[in-house]
């Protein structure tokens, strides 16, 4: 959960003749959390970092019983390197530009008005703003399959965020609806909102994918094209090592090569690194509930071990266990 969040959670128990009372460790629990009437409820902290939670439940004359879980309070995943660049149909040669306050395709090219920067807000779900200039990507006063898309001055609105979802596509938080170019991709044609089963697939520009663990970030060391080479966790920066660009297929490449389990392995601790691409599973991540890359080959977790800060540390394929080595937000 986001540091400083309200934590509502009810403290489910076997029912009896008596209800238990709940007690806490004597130093309490962490932020201003607390117990009442069965529910676990307060403020997260607002420091970062995983925090164990012990609740004991007690009936008279019957005994107790404890439980005990981690709180995972995540930073803002927030891009100070955003990728710039041009967000590209899936049929490989049709890009997004803007035309006035339109938004349309047209054939790929260097004009400017196809230069997009792709900056998430800061949550869990990688939401953010397309910008294209001082202007955002929006669905404007519209709504169903079939409203526009345009440009319009950036603002919080709900209609100018979007989420990089399965499959490529592009949600909007405000209709809930994706990014779409419907029948044929002829150049000029307007995007419009449609149901996401049936929308258009994007490939983003390249960019840093961020680690639940704060500032740091997915690294290529030394923008290396070298199958083999070992993918690590580094500080966030624009260095061409953190320029990872997410694929239709459910790879994630970085000069020519694609993240992959080393030797296929379906083993615990087994080393991640940079593959030739070839499609199979071994190189596609599919997005658990809360972020996680879950190999579709093992199905275990890219993660950065012991939740790790140290730049050069190593990422391996681990059970998925939502702590915040093994959150990431593709940007």
């Amino acid at each position: 959960m986001a540091s400083g969040a309200k934590l509502y959670l009810p403290l489910n128990y076997e029912p009896g003749p008596e209800s238990p009372t709940f007690s806490t460790p004597a130093g309490g629990l962490p932020g201003t959390l607390f117990v009442q009437d069965a529910i676990l409820r307060g403020t997260a902290p607002t420091t970062p970092g995983v925090y164990p939670i012990s609740v004991t439940a007690t009936v008279s004359g019957t005994g107790s019983g404890t439980t005990r879980f981690s709180l995972v309070v995540l930073p803002a995943f927030k891009a100070a390197h955003p990728g710039t660049g041009q967000v590209r149909l899936n049929d490989g040669g049709n890009c997004l530009e803007t035309a006035g306050s339109a938004a349309r395709i047209a054939r790929c090219s260097a004009r400017t008005q196809q230069k997009w920067d792709f900056v998430p807000g800061g949550g869990l779900s990688g939401a953010g703003q397309l910008k294209s200039g001082r202007k955002c990507l929006a669905i404007g006063s519209g709504s169903g399959n079939g409203a526009k898309a345009g440009i319009q001055s950036c603002s919080a609105s709900a209609r100018q965020q979007w989420t990089y979802a399965g499959s490529d596509h592009l949600r909007n938080a405000g209709t809930g609806l994706c990014l779409d170019i419907r029948g044929g991709a002829t150049s000029g044609k307007q995007a419009v909102e449609w149901t996401c089963g049936s929308a258009s697939g994007w490939v983003l520009p390249g960019a840093p994918v961020l680690a639940g663990v704060a500032g740091r970030c997915l690294n290529d060391p030394g923008a290396s094209s070298t199958a083999g080479t070992h993918i690590e966790v580094s500080s966030c920066s624009s260095a061409a090592g953190q320029r990872w660009t997410s694929q239709a297929n459910g790879t994630l490449t970085i000069a020519g090569k694609c993240l992959a389990v080393n030797g296929s392995s379906m083993l615990d601790e087994a080393a991640i690194v940079l593959a030739r691409c070839s499609g199979k599973a071994p190189q596609k991540w599919l997005r658990g509930p809360n972020d996680e890359l879950m190999n579709a080959n093992s199905g275990r977790c890219l993660a950065d071990p012991a939740n790790s800060s140290v730049s050069g540390t190593r990422l391996i394929q681990d059970d998925c266990y939502s702590l915040p080595g093994e959150d990431w937000v593709i940007s």
